[in-house]
Formats: structure tokens, C-alpha cells, sequence
């Protein structure tokens, strides 16, 4: 990882629920920086090939099956090599975003592990949803 940039585990790994065959996902603040530097090592911008924005037609800024009026990641990014496969998340706000991901963690599994909510995003999208417009409102 780059020195310059915190990047932080999230995805299944981070709620402990991974697999063998399980992805590396992570997290880090925005930034023209970021992007130049994901570029350089030859990650694509992965937003328009994730299954969940095929399925929801999504727009940037609008990941998740739902059309999210406040979403904390404005993309995806993919690297690759052999087959590990790593994601990264561009947040707007990297402390809105670990807020909410650490209140998942402390929910019930449906919402955060390899039950329901791999086949129903709905209460996970909620969740999330609910949680980023409490906190824009408290946390600038």
C-alpha cells in the first residue's frame, strides 16, 4: 500500500466471514491522488462491471441496488493479479464511512455476512443508507 495513503479493510474479511475464494476489499478517502496512483499500478475504475450496479442500473455515486440519494463511496476500483482479486472503495468522507462500516460489524450477521444478505441487499442497503444521513448531519 501506499505510505501516503490509509487504506482500510473492510468486505468479508474485515466482518470475518470470508472464504477461501473471498476478495480483498478496502477503503480510502477520495482523492486525484488516490486515483493517479491506482491508475499507475494498473487498477480500473471497476464501478460499470460490479454485479450490483448491472443489476440496479446504477449511476456513479450510486453503488448499491437502490438509487442512494447519499452514498459514501463514489466508486470502486479493481486490481488484479493472478487470482487475487482486491477492490477499493473511494470514499467522499473516509470517517462517515468507517463509522458506518464499524456499526455494521456490531449488527446482527443478515445484514453483514454470507447469509440473506448475499442474496437480499435490502436491509444491509437500509442500513447503511439510514446510517449516512444520521450521520452527514453530525459529522462534517
Amino acid at each position: 500500500m501506499h505510505p501516503e495513503f490509509k487504506f482500510y479493510l473492510t468486505g468479508s474479511r474485515y466482518f470475518g466471514v470470508e472464504t477461501k475464494n473471498s476478495d480483498w476489499d478496502f477503503v480510502v478517502q477520495d482523492s486525484k491522488e488516490v486515483v493517479a496512483w491506482l491508475n499507475s499500478l494498473g487498477a480500473e475504475d471497476h464501478f460499470d462491471k460490479t454485479e450490483y450496479t448491472k443489476k440496479a442500473g446504477a449511476k456513479p455515486g450510486y453503488w448499491h441496488p437502490t438509487n442512494r440519494k447519499f452514498c459514501p463511496t463514489r466508486t470502486v476500483y479493481q486490481w488484479q493479479k493472478d487470482d487475487v482479486i482486491v477492490h477499493i472503495n473511494l470514499a467522499y468522507n473516509i470517517e462517515r464511512m468507517l463509522i458506518i462500516r464499524d456499526c455494521l460489524k456490531a449488527t446482527p450477521p443478515l445484514l453483514h455476512g454470507h447469509t440473506l444478505a448475499k442474496k437480499d441487499h435490502s436491509a444491509r442497503t437500509r442500513f447503511w443508507d439510514s446510517m449516512n444521513e444520521i450521520l452527514m448531519k453530525s459529522v462534517k
